[in-house]
């Protein structure tokens, strides 16, 4: 099966208990959440953003940046904290080239240079328990693998089974991460503890998410926001998001556009795009999640540029479910996104205006129509699903169910429980590089504010 079914997440649902919650004081204009008033609990000065999408998407990058860029209650991690993600770093680099060595070997790729497979073989002899003390002076020659062709070969075709996409920025780094030279920054280094990984070196490291994570985070110096994080594995989807679904303001939906052409690691038969899909509607559909609204984050945009401009890599190419792509025509906002390329007028997020200008202008307008159609997919399904809901609710029999609901979705439910029948909720969909701190700290303050005005608005019609 592609994502959890209906059924399953009914089932779930059963799970969430009845309790009073303090619900947001939303009619005061200049505040219209009510944060940063005095007298009032922590519960109702916070504005809830639930973290949802299949596994691989980025959205505890995402997570991990947010907590970085705008200081999370806890602080930043702490130094042993840092270590631990280093450890994880070498060994991503580490079983991404044996993944590769592998590869090749099973496809008959030879090196381009007999050192190289000298190398290969140095590593394959490594046990998974001690291959960390051997990696600084094995460093210099793991770099010389990237520059062998029959190295690069075997890599591009391991992407199609399973994303290896920040192989190469660790690839660039891989002598000071191993400590095989000091590192290029002076402030980024101590003396007891050698290489210290940055912020964006800790939020390329992927790790599944296998629990709930809470941080609180201050956005524009008054916004206090919990972000909750949980894993996307079908297993997680099943037993722990219809946990987090009470007292959720907003569900940032997270998205890996470049997935169009890979299948799940759960399921090999199965497009991840596809899946990510499907999950978005049972979420929409979802009667805890009636009346929310959705923030989709479009990830991976760096990504999605090079597979279809460098890669030559096409949606309809690889899988009959996206269907309307060749019919599919850009609006005005995103032919003038093209104009402005054309012109060198950009104004892109950072890491991908200077992109822009390396490709022809044939392969960057497939990229913008590209991520102009998924966009419109999950557009399509959002407003498809509540706008059928919003009929189902004029049914007398339906609206007394839920008018008599002992326990309603959310507190913002309950205060606004008579304007349900009209109120469907909005998706606001944003293009983002997750491990780019730029990206990620423009974004997110804009998601906030239209959830708030979106609060001050329903607060005026009740």
């Amino acid at each position: 099966m592609g994502c959890q079914t209906s059924a399953e997440l009914q089932a779930s649902q059963i799970m969430l208990e009845d309790g009073d919650e303090k619900v947001v004081d939303r009619n005061s204009e200049k505040d219209p959440a009510g944060f940063g008033q005095t007298g009032q609990s922590e519960t109702s000065k916070e504005i809830t953003f639930l973290f949802l999408g299949i596994s691989e998407s980025g959205k505890t990058t995402i997570y991990k940046m947010l907590r970085n860029v705008f200081t999370a209650e806890t602080g930043p991690p702490s130094m042993s904290e840092k270590q631990m993600i280093l450890k994880d770093i070498k060994k991503y680099v580490f079983e991404s080239l044996i993944s590769v060595i592998k590869a090749m070997k099973s496809s008959d790729i030879d090196f381009e240079r007999g050192s190289n497979q000298d190398t290969a073989t140095k590593l394959l002899q490594l046990r998974p328990e001690s291959f960390e003390s051997s990696l600084t002076s094995l460093a210099g020659q793991m770099c010389g693998l990237w520059n062998d062709r029959g190295f690069i070969r075997a890599y591009r075709m391991l992407d199609d089974k399973k994303p290896f996409w920040n192989l190469p920025y660790y690839i660039d780094k891989l002598t000071e991460i191993t400590g095989a030279e000091p590192p290029a920054d002076e402030n980024n280094v101590d003396t007891d503890y050698g290489f210290v990984p940055s912020d964006q070196d800790m939020s390329r490291i992927h790790a599944s998410t296998i629990s709930i994570h809470s941080e609180k985070v201050t956005v524009r110096g008054i916004y206090q926001c919990r972000l909750v994080d949980v894993g996307g594995l079908r297993e997680e989807r099943t037993t722990k998001w219809a946990q987090c679904f009470r007292n959720t303001s907003a569900v940032m939906y997270v998205i890996d556009c470049s997935a169009f052409d890979i299948n799940l690691a759960e399921d090999s038969n199965k497009n991840r795009l596809l899946e990510s899909l499907e999950c978005f509607e049972l979420l929409v559909s979802n009667r805890f999640l009636q009346g929310l609204s959705f923030v989709l984050f479009l990830n991976k945009q760096d990504v999605l540029l090079e597979k279809i401009c460098k890669l030559n890599k096409r949606i309809y190419s690889r899988s009959t479910g996206f269907v309307g792509y060749s019919g599919f025509k850009l609006d005005e906002e995103e032919e003038k996104e093209i104009e402005k390329v054309i012109t060198f007028e950009v104004i892109g997020m950072a890491g991908l205006t200077a992109k822009f200008i390396e490709y022809p202008v044939e392969d960057l307008t497939e990229y913008f129509k590209t991520r102009a159609f998924i966009k419109h997919m999950f557009e399509t399904v959002f407003d498809s699903v509540r706008d059928l809901a919003a009929l189902r609710l004029d049914s007398a029999n339906e609206l007394g169910k839920i008018i008599g609901a002992s326990s309603p979705p959310s507190p913002f439910f309950r205060k606004n429980r008579t304007y349900q029948r009209s109120r469907r909720g909005h998706v606001f969909p944003y293009y983002i590089v997750a491990v780019e701190p730029d990206s990620v700290a423009k974004i997110f303050p804009d998601a906030v504010s239209n959830i708030l005005k979106e609060y001050v608005h329903n607060a005026k019609l009740l």
